[in-house]
């Protein structure tokens, strides 16, 4: 019954969701990404918020938990992209920067677009902004389970001119491996070594001064 009842549940917030993409109820929210040493803002991170009418604001964890249906996943990503790219041009003139947009893409999106990566990179042609200044967030793990394609894939992008970054970087066996197959533009050290070192662990610390020469070198 309970396993039931959460399915009924993601169900019911499948079909909100869906409205919502339509209505006013998602929006786009934008995290700076800062420069350690100068301190000024070099990007920001693009984040679906979703102003629920009964459960109120819901972040982008609990609502990709709703937009983890294979139907929905296309949907809502390109959705994501799409409001990312429009507030472009808005935030550069606030901001009086080029800065980059960051948006971080679900695993099963990914696996239907590195089979027919065509259709994405026409999708992003009709979005008619600037390659350079758009970064793809993804994960470690999926480079890690689809290496040939997805290599092929990044490469493709890259040459168009968008970046990618490497997230959640540290939690795979094989992410040291992972640098020396691919060029990736940033790298994004998994939050769980962040909190660690922030905690005054000094292993932990150690460990992302290793990761930070090594991503530099």
């Amino acid at each position: 019954p309970s396993i039931e009842a959460e399915a009924a549940s993601r169900f019911l917030l499948a079909r909100d969701l869906r409205l919502a993409l339509h209505g006013q109820q998602a929006t786009i929210h934008f995290q700076p990404l800062i420069a350690a040493g100068s301190r000024r803002i070099r990007g920001a991170i693009a984040r679906m918020v979703w102003n629920h009418p009964v459960y109120g604001t819901m972040f982008p964890e609990r609502a990709r938990e709703a937009a983890d249906y294979r139907e929905l996943v296309d949907e809502v990503t390109r959705w994501r992209l799409r409001r990312a790219v429009e507030q472009v041009p808005k935030l550069r003139a606030q901001l009086s920067i080029p800065l980059r947009i960051f948006v971080s893409f679900p695993r099963g999106w990914l696996l239907s677009v590195i089979g027919s990566p065509g259709l994405f990179l026409d999708f992003l042609a009709s979005l008619r902004v600037e390659p350079k200044l758009l970064v793809l967030e993804i994960p470690e793990d999926v480079v890690q389970t689809e290496q040939s394609d997805l290599v092929e894939f990044l490469s493709q992008i890259q040459s168009m001119g968008v970046q990618f970054a490497l997230t959640r970087f540290g939690l795979g066996l094989s992410g040291l491996s992972l640098l020396g197959r691919l060029r990736p533009d940033y790298l994004k050290i998994d939050r769980s070594f962040i909190r660690i070192a922030d905690g005054g662990d000094k292993r932990g610390e150690a460990v992302c001064r290793a990761i930070v020469k090594i991503a530099h070198g």
